[in-house]
């Protein structure tokens, strides 16, 4: 890897276990970084199950404990806009967005392609996602913030606009 460390994907609960990543899915992240031309903060990546059964809405079959996932950590939108065109020119085709990361997997057990948004109440998000959407898109502000904030991102990458 050019880019990363094993000790990055860790489990907490397990150091040394980032060697359970799948090298094809390190092989395709290291591809991401570099088109991407920004650091990358890993906000997880490898999980025991013990780990993953202990964490507030994750699932037991999550790519994260089959070494085929990882949360990239991000600040502002226009680093969001550069990790999902790194991900997506790198052939990364399950896509999630929350506020703060983007999971990128490679689990070909579940749906291909996809993308989701995690909810998010985050109203400095909030506020990027009015000011940039244009031309009478519409905000659901009733359990759809995940929803907005990936509506938000694609719409970034897919027009390049950032404001």
């Amino acid at each position: 890897m050019k880019y990363f460390k094993y000790h990055e994907f860790d489990s907490p609960d397990a150091p040394g276990s980032g060697r359970n990543m799948d090298p094809g899915f390190l092989s395709r992240l290291d591809k991401a970084r570099e088109y991407s031309g920004i650091p990358y903060t890993v906000n997880s990546g490898y999980r025991t199950k013990r780990y993953n059964a202990g964490l507030k809405n994750s699932v037991p079959d999550s790519a994260h404990v089959k070494g085929l996932a990882v949360d990239i950590g991000f600040k502002t939108l226009g680093q969001a806009h550069k990790i999902l065109q790194g991900a997506i020119k790198a052939g990364f085709r399950r896509i999630g967005i929350g506020a703060g990361f983007i999971h990128l997997d490679s689990d070909r057990a579940k749906p291909w392609p996809a993308v989701w948004g995690y909810p998010t109440t985050n109203p400095k998000l909030l506020r990027q996602y009015e000011t940039v959407v244009e031309g009478g898109a519409t905000l659901q502000k009733a359990g759809s913030m995940g929803l907005a904030l990936a509506a938000l991102l694609l719409y970034i990458v897919l027009t390049g606009k950032e404001k």
